[in-house]
């Protein structure tokens, strides 16, 4: 297409003559739309600044949700939110756009509500998944602060096991933060890490060390979370020893999580290569139980905790 052609279409149909087919539920239609608009903005200064204006943010607000219900084939669509969402970091306006009740600050996250619309959970998702070089630090912190926003909305009691994307757009918005590993620095320095462990230790563990917690309680073991209400010396000490163990528990098989036993042992070897102190706390924990899995008793043998030296042992029942 030469640039007389794009200026042409760009003058005669943007915005108000690509609203109609922008509505229209057909992948036909989402495609060839979102590539005439991308190839005709085509790094021009001009129409760049027009297609992340009020106009084209309003034009795009109408593609997206068509996308959401639609689908698409091609990466035109994806190519369109780089511009606007990534390059020119418009997407907190873009976000507000798709919104129910648009009655919040976008650029600060204040939900007016306590939920996400499903055009905004797609917005998210689809940004995610946008296969850029660099990630600014501004895109980050907002998908940070969404994903802030979601995780406190989400009900780990009564919630958890599906599969993304599902029909939960406060779940679906927590996707995008497994792609922004470019901007780590960024998003510790906003306590990133302290959210996840604590989102950790709010999920249950897994059933292998469910079941020994459950064991060991029926043996009369102390109740942790009793420790929680008393403060005592040391007791910043063994938070973060409860930290450590609790990454320790993730270096399982675990069927609802595929390479969960993997990346346990990559982000242990980690924590404790060189680390002295956590490799110290470590040598302190001391064994309470064991578990019996159905493989070990199918050879016809049990674990059991040998009183005197504190270490695990195979007997055989047969």
């Amino acid at each position: 297409m030469s640039h007389w052609m794009e200026q042409t279409i760009w003058v005669q149909f943007f915005p108000n003559e690509f609203l109609m087919p922008a509505r229209i539920w057909s992948q036909d239609i989402v495609d060839p739309l979102c590539m005439i608009l991308y190839t005709c903005q085509d790094g021009n200064p001009v129409r760049v600044a027009e297609l992340c204006g009020n106009p084209g943010l309003s034009l795009a607000s109408e593609i997206a949700p068509t996308a959401s219900i639609v689908g698409f084939r091609e990466e035109w669509f994806k190519l369109l939110l780089s511009i606007i969402c990534l390059e020119e970091a418009h997407l907190p306006t873009l976000f507000a756009e798709l919104a129910v009740v648009p009655a919040y600050d976008s650029k600060d996250v204040q939900l007016g509500y306590d939920e996400f619309s499903p055009d905004q959970a797609f917005l998210i998702s689809t940004c995610g998944r946008i296969n850029i070089i660099t990630i600014s630090n501004e895109f980050t912190l907002y998908i940070l602060g969404l994903f802030r926003k979601a995780s406190g909305l989400f009900d780990f009691s009564v919630e958890g096991n599906l599969s993304l994307p599902i029909g939960s757009s406060r779940i679906n918005v927590l996707e995008p933060m497994r792609n922004t590993q470019d901007t780590r620095g960024a998003l510790l320095s906003s306590g990133l890490l302290d959210l996840l462990l604590y989102l950790l230790h709010e999920l249950e563990p897994p059933p292998i060390i469910r079941k020994a917690i459950n064991q060991g309680q029926h043996q009369g073991s102390a109740d942790s979370k009793q420790l929680k209400q008393y403060p005592y010396e040391g007791f910043r000490r063994d938070i973060i020893v409860d930290g450590i163990t609790l990454l320790m528990q993730q270096c399982i098989t675990d069927e609802d999580n595929p390479f969960l036993r993997e990346w346990g042992i990559w982000t242990i070897r980690n924590l404790f290569e060189g680390k002295t102190k956590n490799q110290q706390a470590v040598t302190e924990l001391e064994l309470r139980g064991t578990v019996n899995t159905p493989k070990i008793a199918k050879l016809g043998l049990r674990m059991e905790l040998d009183q005197k030296s504190g270490r695990p042992k195979l007997v055989n029942f047969a």
